[in-house]
């Protein structure tokens, strides 16, 4: 007999798919439990918000307890890359704790940009604990108006 590691994500998701109906189901998923809170490289995925505005990207991060100082900021093929790091208290002794819930480590997401973007213009502001980037479009890619003339060939 083969031994399986054991996958919180998919044990979740088999709960969810014999207990509830479709219309529920989807619902309290959706809604109110984050089912991919991890990436494949074991790092917490902070959930993003990507707003398309007229001439520029907007991705907002929700980076909770990180010191701005690290985050890393990338774009690579394409790709915007936002990683962070929560650090374990230096003064505080394991049993002193009566909870510890606060998840700490490694924070890590990566998004394909729908958009080409003018990479030396990108701003990035943290107020919060929440990330946000500003990725201007690169000319090709913000929307064009083209006047197309219309003959009329009833005349």
């Amino acid at each position: 007999m083969e031994l399986k590691k054991w996958k919180k994500n998919a044990e979740i998701e088999k709960f969810f798919e014999t207990l509830m109906d479709e219309p529920f189901r989807n619902l309290i998923k959706n809604r109110f439990y984050n089912l991919e809170p991890l990436t494949r490289s074991g790092a917490l995925k902070p959930s993003l918000d990507m707003i398309d505005k007229k001439d520029r990207l907007i991705v907002k991060a929700e980076l909770p307890g990180i010191n701005i100082d690290d985050v890393k900021i990338s774009i690579l093929d394409g790709v915007l890359n936002i990683k962070g790091e929560t650090k374990e208290e230096k003064n505080i002794e394991k049993d002193e704790y009566y909870y510890s819930e606060i998840t700490k480590g490694t924070y890590e997401r990566s998004v394909r940009l729908p958009h080409k973007v003018k990479e030396s213009k990108i701003k990035a502001t943290y107020t919060d604990g929440i990330l946000e980037v500003e990725l201007p479009k690169a000319e090709e890619s913000k929307p064009k108006e083209i006047k197309v003339k219309v003959e009329n060939e009833n005349k």
